[in-house]
């Protein structure tokens, strides 16, 4: 089995410098974990190549523009899968923007770690592994194997993944789509572990060697997942490698927000993110809105089917616009792909 490592920085490929004193990315052409796996295994190649090295909090336009050129120019068809290594402050927007762009390409995983390899105490190999194991399946999609405090290693879809919390922990909107078995043969092989099973109902699989036998359930959960998440085809490739010129202004709902002090000249759009309850202030935002003009007013995230409170229907019959059933780091840069393309309106865009 053949595998594209992409290395773009983060934890995963840091280390403490005892001179400075501080954790930063190193300039090694290899990746650790990779070479670790090709140390213990012998069922897996890995090519690696490194389009960035940036600890992904200070990811630019530039560096989506440079990953996505990445991504597009790699021959798919040479590998079984691609592994992307990231940093985990990001994360949850690099998922996104790679789940929409690639998510019917080869299984692609996107993999970080909660510390650096060198602590002994990260999950960057263990999600690694995770991540060589999900390739052997051969499941088409965008995925992010992470382990949790919990010692339990979820898979997430990559357009559905949130931000850590602060225990280094990952959740997805709408929760995980598999997990580990903690007897399965991948816990004892990576983990050292043998635990007491966890039961996860319904639409939670448990990966093991036996999941070949559930392969035509975990497609079809993985598919349902991914057609809600695409974005129009033929509007991005690799003669048309989105460049992020234009990003849309966000706005999150917190009390006593001062709309006032919001410019709204120069901006291509705004995503206006909401409480849990998919509430804002209506009144000062049906007042900002009329300030708005023509700019697109998106507002984020919405559950469709839910009875709306008053105050947000307000807001819609202002001119906002809903998204629903999506993440608000999703929304964002699906926002800025729409934003950035000239096939379609923006509201067209968003509209899938």
């Amino acid at each position: 089995m053949k595998i594209l490592v992409i290395k773009t920085g983060g934890t995963i490929d840091s280390a403490y410098n005892n001179i400075d004193k501080q954790i930063n990315v190193t300039e090694r052409s290899g990746s650790a974990v990779a070479e670790k796996y090709k140390s213990e295994h012998d069922d897996c190649s890995f090519e690696v190549i490194t389009p960035l090295n940036i600890l992904s909090e200070n990811i630019s336009k530039d560096d989506f523009y440079t990953l996505a050129k990445a991504m597009y120019n790699a021959d798919f068809d040479a590998y079984d899968g691609i592994i992307v290594t990231c940093g985990s402050d990001a994360l949850s927007y690099i998922s996104a923007f790679i789940g929409l762009l690639f998510w019917d390409k080869k299984p692609i995983m996107i993999v970080c770690a909660n510390k650096i390899e060198e602590n002994g105490k990260s999950n960057g190999y263990i999600n690694f592994c995770a991540a060589v194991e999900l390739i052997k399946l051969n499941l088409c999609g965008v995925f992010v194997p992470y382990q949790n405090s919990d010692e339990t290693t979820y898979v997430h879809c990559a357009t559905e993944i949130l931000p850590a919390d602060f225990n280094d922990d990952f959740f997805s909107r709408t929760g995980a789509y598999a997990v580990f078995d903690k007897k399965s043969d991948f816990y004892e092989k990576f983990c050292g572990k043998n635990t007491i099973d966890k039961f996860f109902e319904n639409d939670r699989i448990f990966v093991s060697d036996k999941i070949c036998e559930k392969t035509t359930v975990w497609k079809l959960r993985i598919k349902n997942t991914l057609v809600r998440q695409k974005i129009k085809a033929g509007v991005f490739d690799r003669l048309n490698v989105p460049y992020f010129d234009k990003t849309p202004l966000v706005i999150n709902a917190y009390p006593m927000l001062d709309y006032g002090k919001i410019k709204t000249e120069g901006v291509f759009a705004f995503l206006h993110t909401l409480y849990h309850s998919s509430t804002l202030d209506s009144i000062k935002v049906m007042d900002f809105i009329k300030r708005t003009g023509e700019i697109p007013f998106f507002i984020s995230p919405l559950k469709k089917g839910n009875a709306l409170y008053k105050s947000t229907q307000d807001v819609l019959k202002s001119g906002a616009l809903a998204l629903y059933d999506i993440s608000n780091e999703c929304a964002y840069i699906k926002l800025c792909l729409a934003l950035n393309q000239n096939k379609y309106s923006t509201v067209k865009f968003m509209e899938d």
